[in-house]
């Protein structure tokens, strides 16, 4: 609750991604703080523990076998499962696979960097985008611009609280709302209509989005996230290569 409650509280901030990456810092070491007061062991959050979870849970509903379907992170615990309790499993289907060797604090930039190039080629590729929206990946660096010297401010509508926020568009956040709707073919679909429309001043498609991004915020959670990445990957990698020293 304190991540999704500083997320509402900054949506009209102009910060830095330094002092954004400050605040949510401190909203996560309250929470882990409150966590612990409350008896909470952080440890026993990792994918072995919901590995063996996940075991119980077939033999309580008394299935001989079974088939598990994971996506992202669910693909880490599958394979994860089947190193630790292979009994009872008939398959396994891995969409959109995060290797147990991956690092995703590492990995993440450039896997953002591909996944960007692989749009705007898509859409030079395809005719109709093409011709809809040309120069695609020119335009997006125009609004690059156009944002790093005039943000953009715009209503959104909470779903969980029933309230409008003003939300400020910086280049920070713009990355982060498009990287995030890369996650869906059907939000893909209208990215280059989006960019285009940002440019040149239209923001009517952006509150929408911005509220399923809110509304995502229920029913993800970050503290377990953290959780696991701190047990499984940044415990065992050097402070610089997790960009503690190149935070600017």
């Amino acid at each position: 609750p304190e991540f999704i409650d500083l997320t509402r509280d900054i949506l009209d901030d102009d910060l830095s991604l330094a002092q954004g990456n400050q605040r949510q810092l401190e909203a996560l070491a309250a929470c882990g703080d409150r966590l612990l007061q409350e008896g909470i062991d952080l440890t026993a959050y990792n994918s072995a523990e919901n590995a063996a979870d996940v075991a119980d849970l077939r033999l309580v509903l008394g299935y001989e076998e079974w088939n598990l379907y994971g996506v992202s992170y669910g693909t880490r615990l599958a394979q994860t499962i089947v190193r630790d309790h292979p009994e009872g499993i008939r398959s396994i289907i891995l969409d959109s696979a995060y290797p147990l060797a991956a690092n995703i604090q590492l990995e993440t930039a450039v896997n953002a960097d591909r996944a960007f190039a692989l749009f705007f080629a898509g859409c030079a590729a395809d005719p109709a985008c093409a011709v809809a929206y040309p120069d695609l990946e020119q335009v997006f660096a125009e609004l690059v611009v156009q944002l790093n010297e005039s943000p953009l401010v715009v209503q959104v509508y909470n779903l969980s609280d029933r309230q409008f926020y003003d939300a400020l568009i910086n280049v920070d956040f713009l990355l982060y709302l498009l990287f995030q709707a890369l996650y869906s073919v059907e939000l893909t679909k209208i990215m280059p209509k989006l960019i285009y429309d940002l440019r040149d001043g239209r923001t009517n498609d952006l509150p929408p989005l911005l509220t399923l991004l809110l509304r995502q915020l229920d029913f993800v959670s970050v503290g377990m996230q953290i959780s696991v990445q701190c047990n499984e990957e940044i415990a065992l990698s050097k402070p610089d290569e997790n960009g503690q020293e190149t935070n600017e």
